[in-house]
């Protein structure tokens, strides 16, 4: 294995990648015998977007369309869409609760996984439930993470039959189980006092229990190479021995490389000029979708700027959403752009004047902000950076003391929003009509963990938790409830959903 692949390593070590074998021929005056050579190895090259982050699918700022079809590819999880992955479980169901599984009467649910004795990662060792209880404890723990509000729920985890069999208590009923434990990462090259989760990914998936395995990872180059994980022992292994993903920084490039054979397909985030150069390409099916990721503006509820609701929409009346979209996308055409309010005459009588001035709603007395308003962003992200920039200059022109915070996502997060460093927050962030998403987004977590993990608004409301409480175990309209809270409530601005543009529709790898 290449050495990008670090860590602590189980015995025995990772299965070796073969190559082909040279024919070699040996000749005499009388005779010619050859050796021939295994069949040759197969390769499919991808084009990506480029790469600004880690690799970690549950980390909000390593999100991306191309973290997760890693994931995919390279850890295990409990469910896809509902159906229990077989190569991974023996089964997985809820298990009724009696005196002899349970003698805590603050467990209202167990769900129990067998994991099949075969299961392993990459370098040999067992997938266990020590895998389901880093996850959990991570999830909990780190802020910035994607809906975890379902791990929230998890009292304790408990393990028999050498860690096979994983046994979850939850404190209240969560009818969406299924969507939990996707994406299991190896606890045994995390263990407590190395690198924390948020960073565990950083650089690499050090083991695989996937159909592939990472075998290179070339930041400079922008080339990611996978082999195929032959220590994987699922029913359909892998068919294709190695994937090259490569990342597209132009259009250009996308073009050469497709027309020139060296591209078998691509799916990247598309320039202005993208499918139109693309669909000059002989022999290449272009075709524009939608993701479900969206650019949004998250107000912060706590901020003394925008804790009121008319304060928030007076703030939403001076942006043009539809100009920030165009030109943080860099394009004007296969924009998919949120909802725009703009009102070219709008004043700002309640935030000009209060930006910079007295906090009129602390309760100890109106105290001198001395800052103005700032939107956060990770400088790692180029479109939510330039979106911020663009908010603010539109707003400075109004005459609005305002400015852009530049810092890393986990400080936006853990610091910069609770303790009223930033009053909005600019990223991108993932799509679901999940109830466990909706909780996530809008619900108040207890505890010593940090509130703020998903919840970027700060928003927290007894009546909204009711009816969170009420979803997560089992009631319909989630979707619904979340369009209707972001519309009365006005916690976010949409500003841009994902769009891409996909060459060779059936790739499986490009779809």
């Amino acid at each position: 294995m290449s050495g990008l692949l670090v860590g602590c390593a189980a015995q025995p070590g990772p299965p070796p990648v073969e190559t082909p074998a040279e024919t070699t021929t040996t000749t005499t005056s009388t005779s010619t015998t050859s050796v021939a050579a295994p069949p040759p190895t197969s390769s499919e090259s991808i084009g990506i977007d480029p790469i600004h982050n880690g690799f970690n699918p549950h980390l909000i700022a390593d999100d991306s369309r191309f973290t997760r079809q890693l994931a995919d590819l390279l850890l295990p999880s409990t469910f896809h869409d509902g159906l229990m992955d077989t190569d991974l479980l023996v089964s997985a169901k809820e298990i009724p609760l009696d005196a002899e599984n349970n003698s805590d009467p603050k467990t209202k649910q167990l769900v129990r996984y067998e994991i099949r004795p075969e299961a392993q990662w990459s370098d040999g060792t067992p997938i266990t439930g020590a895998d389901f209880r880093y996850l959990w404890t991570s999830m909990i723990s780190t802020p910035g993470v994607i809906d975890p509000a379902g791990y929230h729920l998890i009292r304790d985890i408990k393990t028999t039959n050498g860690g096979k069999v994983v046994d979850v208590t939850f404190s209240r009923p969560l009818a969406a189980w299924r969507e939990l434990f996707t994406h299991l990462l190896p606890s045994h090259l995390f263990p407590p006092g190395t690198e924390p989760f948020n960073k565990a990914l950083g650089a690499t998936v050090p083991a695989s229990a996937g159909r592939y395995m990472v075998n290179k990872i070339d930041r400079q180059r922008g080339i990611i190479v996978l082999n195929r994980n032959d220590r994987f022992w699922g029913q359909d292994p892998a068919l294709i021995d190695h994937l090259e993903f490569r990342e597209i920084r132009n259009v250009t490039q996308s073009a050469n490389l497709l027309r020139s054979g060296q591209l078998s397909c691509l799916n990247i985030t598309p320039a202005e000029t993208t499918t139109l150069a693309l669909g000059l390409v002989p022999d290449t099916q272009v075709s524009v979708v939608e993701e479900p990721r969206r650019l949004e503006l998250v107000f912060s509820t706590i901020s003394p700027y925008f804790r009121t609701l008319a304060n928030r929409q007076e703030f939403a009346r001076a942006v043009d959403i539809e100009l920030v979209a165009k030109i943080a996308a860099g394009r004007s055409s296969d924009l998919a752009i949120g909802p725009n309010e703009y009102q070219p005459d709008a004043e700002l009588p309640t935030l000009r004047p209060l930006a910079g001035s007295a906090d009129p709603y602390e309760p100890e007395g109106p105290q001198v902000l001395e800052r103005p308003i700032r939107i956060a962003v990770d400088p790692t992200d180029d479109q939510a950076a330039t979106a911020a920039q663009v908010v603010v200059d539109q707003l400075r022109a109004k005459g609005l003391n305002i400015e852009v915070l530049h810092t890393d996502f986990e400080n936006i997060v853990s610091q910069a929003l609770p303790e009223k460093e930033a009053d909005a927050v600019i990223s991108w962030l993932p799509l679901s009509n999940s109830p466990i998403h909706a909780a996530s987004r809008y619900g108040c977590l207890d505890g010593p963990y940090d509130p703020r993990s998903s919840n970027l608004s700060g928003y927290c409301a007894v009546d909204a938790e009711l009816r969170l409480r009420a979803l997560l175990a089992g009631e319909s309209g989630a979707a619904e409830w979340m369009q209707n809270l972001e519309a009365e409530e006005r916690l976010t601005m949409p500003i841009l959903q994902e769009t891409r543009v996909r060459t060779s529709t059936d790739h499986p790898y490009c779809e």
